[in-house]
């Protein structure tokens, strides 16, 4: 068993995982799996959105790179056209040196596209990124075919939600996590096919509840007691959710009756074949992975959807992601990629490379191409010479101990603190720095409140969104922009006391970890391997006993 060269933690590499690097011809890892992770979420950023200026037209946009990024920021409008050569900054590879330095050089004379959206499928949502097919929509992120949704990250065919995280098909929908096809829920967690309800925990088919946890098909319960249809809007009818206090106060009393009540199967995920993780839908053979769905023989990948025969993949399929290894944001008919990052668009045969779309084919060492092939240091080839140079190099990067691992961390796009592995492992500055992340945190000064945050929304007057708030959690400014007025006003919910950020930590830590944990099932004393940490408070239950008990 060897240890991680990063952390010095123990890890397994199974026979499973032997067979499939020799397939692809990839030496075996020298990180463990969480490392590994971090590695390649550090090279992916969503919702940094800053303004500045196009270094090609000089106009300014949004981009989710400050005026500080070492390289080239071209809007999408300039990134997409024929104004630029692509191959211009394109090189030999020279083999007295490492592969690795000479790519960062190459790195940072290409430019890059000011955001990651779907161009010509935005409409009337600038503050937004990693999204494609979006209407009305304001800061959501890693989204898709969404209208009138705001402050919120991985929707998928939402209408009027606001404040939810990885919720799919639904409407009208507030403070929500991990929920599907639910209308008119609000501060739910793991739920299906629900409507009319708020506080749930792990219900399905459940319609006009409040504050229940493990129901199926049901109607008028209250704090897990079933009431007539006329006692049940008495009751309701008399809590208060407008006030922020009364809220809160009702989110304490369903989390202690979520875990006094509550029974949990080791996993969240339904229709699973012989797959492990938590968070899956649909998968069959997935080994590791977390926040997946429709996904077939793929091992330690997180948010997938639509892939197969992906190891060590990060975000995202959705059209079909096939063969890669060790690579994050790649997707839509992309396959046969290494150790790449933001790759799509019916792209195969890339290597090493980032930032390659549409229709790039056979390209080593490449950064900042689209409907190119045949290409290594963005420099063109013949097939035939390219094929015996791309071999030579990778032969050269053998010898020097390159080949097999990730982008070294210092290289990432983006500074550690606004990428995605901040949310999954949080570092302070001072340990970013020391492990070697880039972290450019500007020392920004906040602006005191112009106005107190009244408690109750029916005090709020339409000038809110006129002044300045103040973060209760980390002290940062926002505000309240019109459009999440309307949608508070038209829930009757309070208006929020913390920033979009610190309330979307918040939900993310609404969701079990991305670790595995030993321990038995509360009912029969089977051993389980689940994301529930042995103190933690929940039964937690086998599948058998879980469906026992629930169904």
């Amino acid at each position: 068993m060897p240890a991680c060269k990063n952390c010095q933690s123990a890890f397994t590499i199974y026979p499973e995982d032997i067979k499939f690097y020799g397939r692809i011809g990839v030496p075996e890892p020298t990180l463990c799996p969480d490392c590994r992770a971090q590695e390649r979420l550090a090279w992916r950023s969503e919702r940094s959105l800053h303004y500045r200026q196009c270094d090609l037209c000089g106009r300014d946009h949004m981009s989710s790179y400050a005026e500080s990024a070492p390289f080239p920021v071209y809007c999408l409008d300039c990134w997409y056209s024929d104004k630029w050569d692509q191959l211009q900054n394109g090189r030999e590879f020279d083999f007295n040196r490492p592969f690795f330095p000479q790519f960062h050089e190459l790195q940072l004379l290409s430019p890059r596209g000011s955001l990651f959206v779907s161009q010509g499928t935005i409409f009337n949502s600038d503050y937004t990124n990693t999204v494609t097919n979006v209407k009305n929509c304001y800061l959501i992120f890693g989204s898709n075919d969404c209208e009138d949704c705001y402050y919120s990250s991985f929707l998928k065919k939402c209408f009027s939600v606001s404040d939810c995280t990885e919720v799919y098909q639904s409407e009208k929908c507030y403070d929500s996590v991990n929920c599907e096809q639910c209308y008119n829920v609000v501060g739910s967690n793991n739920s299906r096919g629900c409507r009319d309800s708020a506080f749930l925990e792990d219900c399905s088919g459940c319609s006009d509840c409040f504050g229940c946890v493990n129901l199926r098909n049901q109607k008028f319960c209250l704090w897990n007691e079933q009431l007539s249809e006329s006692e049940y809007r008495r009751q309701v009818g008399e809590i208060d959710l407008h006030s922020r206090k009364a809220y809160e106060r009702n989110w304490d009393i369903f989390n202690q009756l979520r875990i006094a009540k509550g029974v949990y199967k080791y996993y969240h995920g339904v229709q699973n074949i012989n797959s492990t993780g938590d968070y899956l839908s649909r998968c069959k053979n997935a080994f590791h992975a977390f926040d997946c769905y429709d996904v077939e023989d793929c091992r330690y990948v997180t948010r997938l959807t639509g892939s197969k025969d992906c190891f060590d993949v990060d975000h995202f399929g959705w059209a079909g992601l096939e063969s890669v290894y060790y690579s994050a944001s790649c997707g839509n008919s992309a396959s046969n990629l290494k150790f790449v990052s933001q790759v799509w668009g019916s792209c195969r045969n890339i290597e090493y490379s980032n930032l390659c779309l549409n229709n790039c084919h056979d390209c080593f060492g490449c950064v900042a191409l689209t409907h190119k092939q045949f290409c290594i240091f963005n420099r063109q080839y013949e097939e035939e010479e390219y094929l015996k140079l791309k071999e030579k190099i990778i032969e050269h990067m053998k010898k020097s101990g390159e080949y097999g691992q990730f982008f070294p961390k210092s290289f990432s796009h983006v500074p550690y603190h606004d990428s995605l592995a901040q949310d999954y492992y949080p570092l302070t500055a001072e340990q970013a720095q020391e492990q070697g992340w880039r972290w450019e945190e500007e020392d920004k000064k906040y602006q005191p409140a112009t106005v107190q945050l009244l408690d109750n929304l029916a005090e709020v007057k339409d000038e809110i969104i006129k002044e300045v708030l103040v973060c209760a959690e980390c002290g940062r400014n926002y505000k309240i922009v019109s459009q999440e007025l309307k949608v508070y006003r038209a829930m009757d919910l309070p208006l929020p006391a913390k920033c979009f950020d610190c309330r979307l930590r918040t939900r993310l830590n609404r969701k079990n970890p991305r670790r595995f944990y030993n321990r038995q099932c509360a009912k029969c004393g089977t051993e389980i391997k689940t994301t529930y940490a042995p103190d933690r408070p929940e039964k937690v239950y086998c599948e058998e006993c879980y469906r026992k008990e629930i169904y």
